[in-house]
């Protein structure tokens, strides 16, 4: 009998300890997603290079293994304003610390020490693949007419793949997102610009994920994070923002961005200090756009160049 991707349920779980397995369920760990892409076993091997007298290849030894994991998962809050969002350990894993506001928000902005890791199984029609120490990066997508979306890339020691029935999911958590037009998306402003139309954006933390293997110690961290992103709206006249003198001066400002206008609904984005660069011109329908690639700057405070509110 074939497999069939369709029926794929992905369960994560923080771990208390990092590696050892926090057990996730369907009921409490379930992550509603979409697009999922897995690599099941990545090897890195030694080769042995020895010569033989002709040509051809030599054994690969292995010495470590890996999973990736990705997917997509609805950027919608989570239905309760100063509630964490059902995608909260994603995010956390991803490099992120969370502060909860009782009744108000919860937020998440980045970190330079990411403690957390995740447990993560990926039952694929019957047949489960075990991923430890998970750690990862994130991308917000939003485009005009669509459902904005969290994408999120994995990397994971490999604890094993075997026949495991399919978990009973509960998806309760996850509400019902709303696509980005005029109405739900009522906020959007760059460099004090706030009349602009926004046709996508593009915020990808930009971390660095690393399989760390050792003689007695393998593990998977962050190293690095350079957080950039690229946005496009219908070009505006000089006299209402002259991007191009602003790129020349690498003027640094800001970017905020609301997404949904009830409470338990909002998704929020905040960079104080956004560097733009690049730009280039396109055509959407005839109109002329303008997209600008941006770099998100911490402040000498650090860990601050961006946040996500879900409020």
């Amino acid at each position: 009998m074939p497999k069939f991707m369709r029926k794929t349920t992905i369960l994560a779980k923080v771990e208390t300890t990092a590696g050892t397995d926090a057990i996730p369920t369907g009921g409490a760990n379930a992550i509603l997603v979409r697009n999922v892409n897995c690599t099941p076993l990545e090897l890195n091997v030694a080769e042995r290079n020895i010569v033989r007298g002709f040509f051809g290849n030599f054994d690969g030894l292995p010495t470590s293994r890996k999973m990736k994991l990705s997917f997509e998962v609805e950027a919608a809050s989570s239905g309760t304003a100063g509630s964490a969002a059902a995608w909260a350990p994603l995010m956390l894993a991803c490099g992120t610390t969370e502060t909860l506001t009782a009744v108000t928000k919860a937020d998440y902005a980045p970190n330079s020490a990411n403690t957390t890791t995740l447990s993560m199984y990926v039952n694929i029609d019957g047949v489960m693949h075990k991923m430890l120490y998970a750690r990862g990066n994130c991308s917000f997508k939003l485009k005009a007419n669509d459902i904005p979306v969290f994408a999120f890339d994995f990397i994971a020691l490999d604890g094993g793949i075997a026949d495991v029935a399919a978990p009973t999911p509960t998806y309760t958590a996850f509400q019902t997102p709303l696509p980005a037009t005029k109405t739900n998306t009522p906020t959007f402003s760059l460099h004090g610009v706030a009349t602009l139309a926004v046709e996508s954006l593009d915020i990808n933390f930009g971390n660095q994920i690393e399989q760390i293997t050792r003689i007695g110690a393998e593990s998977i961290q962050q190293t690095d994070r350079k957080t950039t992103g690229t946005v496009m709206f219908e070009m505006t006249s000089i006299a209402t923002k002259d991007w191009f003198a602003t790129i020349r001066a690498s003027t640094d400002a800001a970017l905020s961005l609301i997404h949904g206008t009830v409470g338990g609904q909002i998704i929020e984005v905040a960079a104080p200090t956004v560097e733009l660069m690049t730009p280039v011109y396109s055509d959407v329908q005839g109109i002329q756009m303008l997209q600008l690639s941006l770099r998100f700057l911490p402040s000498n405070s650090g860990n601050d160049e961006f946040k996500f509110t879900a409020r």
